[in-house]
């Protein structure tokens, strides 16, 4: 079981992918509200954009903070460095966005380059670090092997839009990003932190299950690129995500405390959508392979990602509120800097929320069930900023307050 040590979390590092990871969430509500997503057609660039501004921050960020805490991981350069690809990945991913809803094909075609570039500069860098760690080995490989996946999808994506013709075409880099890239980190992540933020309980039989699960996911990643044209193909990953999304569901069920019940609770439902996602692909085939991808984009990601981020940015503020008081000083908990409702609130509309996207593409429906799901999406927007923002305000105010009372 991987422990977090807070004594290797580098308090000067930054924050900023956790917090531009949730400002993409809300910037594609802003899109959405104000028309920019017209029909279930329109979703897919926006949806891109934000998995790419949202899952993308979150493994900088995540990667960074918990990266030498949980895997023994030397930080991969000074932060300054790190601060500046991380704003310029994010800049050249809005550039990118702004320029597919506009339709000028010359800029995406720039920003795509620049985007890839960005997001290698610090995903690769990130990758050789989590390498010469001392934690667990498998989900060392995993997270490394992802971040790679990453790295090949941005690439192939950017050579797509210029004009560069490659085996498999819009599949490979599909594949790579979310089979190769994302869903590796999502294993890798469960094993590296989940033992400590959820109390889930260690089973070296899983751990081998988990680590062939890991290594037949990246193998198949890599292969559907010239596979892909093969309805059977879409079958066996059904049949692969069916394998890795049950046996990911019983540590959860059997982990030992309550606590953290709205992570729990949100990466049940992720793995419960890949499961569906799953049985799509193994019943119908390549003709499920858009729906499927949409509920593990839609739903199962941007509901796992930003509850795996809440309690991250929590602990991480904790601590650094710890290293910035006198010693001997006693410090509010984690619970209390971020109270655990906040998060039962946003899990609350985000849930709906989620069920009304999905009723966008299933069957297609128009503008009311738009409105609706802008409208609840919003509730849940507003929650987990308010979740997000509320461990920096209360320890700003705890400080303040002592502060007050030492020099009285």
């Amino acid at each position: 079981m991987v422990r977090i040590d807070p004594a290797r979390l580098d308090t000067r590092l930054t924050l900023l992918p956790l917090y531009a990871a949730v400002a993409w969430v809300a910037g594609a509500l802003v899109l959405a509200g104000k028309g920019e997503v017209r029909s279930a057609a329109g979703l897919w660039p926006v949806a891109h954009a934000v998995l790419l501004g949202v899952a993308g921050n979150a493994v900088a960020g995540a990667g960074l903070q918990l990266g030498v805490a949980a895997l023994g991981a030397p930080p991969p350069y000074r932060s300054i460095s790190w601060w500046g690809a991380v704003v310029g990945y994010n800049v050249s991913l809005v550039v990118m966005l702004t320029a597919a809803l506009d339709e000028v094909q010359t800029l995406r075609r720039m920003a795509a380059i620049a985007t890839a570039g960005a997001l290698a500069a610090w995903a690769l860098p990130l990758s050789l670090r989590i390498l010469q760690g001392g934690g667990d080995r498998t989900a060392r490989l995993a997270l490394a092997a992802g971040l790679g996946g990453l790295i090949a999808a941005a690439a192939v994506g950017a050579a797509r839009l210029n004009g560069l013709a490659l085996p498999g075409g819009k599949a490979a880099h599909a594949a790579l990003g979310l089979a190769g890239g994302l869903l590796p980190i999502v294993l890798g992540a469960s094993r590296a932190i989940f033992p400590t933020l959820l109390g889930v309980p260690a089973s070296r039989g899983f751990a081998w299950f988990g680590a062939a699960g890991i290594a037949a996911v990246i193998l198949l990643a890599w292969m559907t690129p010239w596979m892909s044209d093969r309805d059977l193909w879409w079958r066996i990953w059904g049949s692969a995500l069916l394998v890795v999304a049950i046996p990911a569901q019983i540590p959860l069920w059997r982990r030992r405390t309550g606590r953290q019940p709205a992570l729990a609770l949100a990466w049940i439902c992720a793995w419960l959508c890949m499961v569906v996602a799953g049985g799509m692909m193994l019943v119908q085939g390549a003709e499920a392979v858009r729906q499927a991808t949409f509920l593990l984009v839609v739903v199962a990601l941007m509901t796992a990602v930003p509850a795996t981020l809440l309690p991250i940015v929590a602990f991480v503020s904790w601590w650094r509120l710890r290293t910035r008081v006198p010693r001997g000083t006693q410090v509010p908990g984690v619970g209390l800097l971020q109270p655990e409702r906040l998060r039962g609130v946003w899990l609350m509309f985000r849930l709906p929320a989620a069920a009304a996207w999905l009723a966008l593409v299933w069957p297609p429906t128009g503008p009311p069930v738009l409105r609706l799901a802008v409208g609840l999406e919003t509730a849940a927007v507003l929650a987990l900023l308010a979740a997000f923002l509320a461990p920096a305000f209360n320890a700003s105010r705890f400080r303040r307050a002592l502060h007050l009372d030492q020099s009285q």
